[in-house]
């Protein structure tokens, strides 16, 4: 609910005719966009790489060898891990084409890149929860179902 809420309320600052970019001159533009555009952007690729740090972290801490869990969690190996990272990049991928076409063929043009980086996003998110699915259904797959 916290993030939610944090959410929520940066939105107010970095998005068009919010009332918080009536503040603190995030309406001035700078370059030919506004302040608040540059403060919505900055903040997700900050985001981004945090989230980038976090994976990479993580995967390096994983252990090649099995870790002993329950009977219902899978352990992947090195290989396997890889496998479930290209899944889910090759998901995003599709995911960001997919909605960066339907962009083009409905508006016919990219007047600047900033045009495209939300549905290029919004493409992303939902590859990657495709992504996630098809994983879901592989480990079941591949480890059969466990009682």
């Amino acid at each position: 609910a916290l993030g939610a809420a944090t959410h929520v309320v940066w939105d107010a600052f970095t998005h068009h005719s919010r009332w918080g970019t009536e503040l603190l001159l995030l309406d001035r533009s700078v370059g030919g966009f506004p302040l608040y555009q540059f403060a919505q952007y900055g903040s997700s690729a900050l985001a981004l790489v945090v989230l980038g740090w976090f994976v990479a972290t993580g995967l390096r801490r994983t252990a090649d060898a099995p870790v002993p869990v329950g009977p219902a969690l899978p352990s992947l190996g090195r290989g396997e891990r890889w496998g479930a990272l290209g899944l889910l990049a090759g998901c995003v991928v599709l995911g960001i084409a997919h909605r960066c076409v339907r962009w083009y063929a409905h508006f016919g043009r990219i007047e600047n890149p900033l045009d495209i980086i939300p549905t290029a996003c919004f493409g992303a998110g939902a590859g990657l929860a495709a992504g996630l699915l098809l994983y879901g259904v592989w480990m079941r797959l591949l480890r059969g179902r466990r009682t």
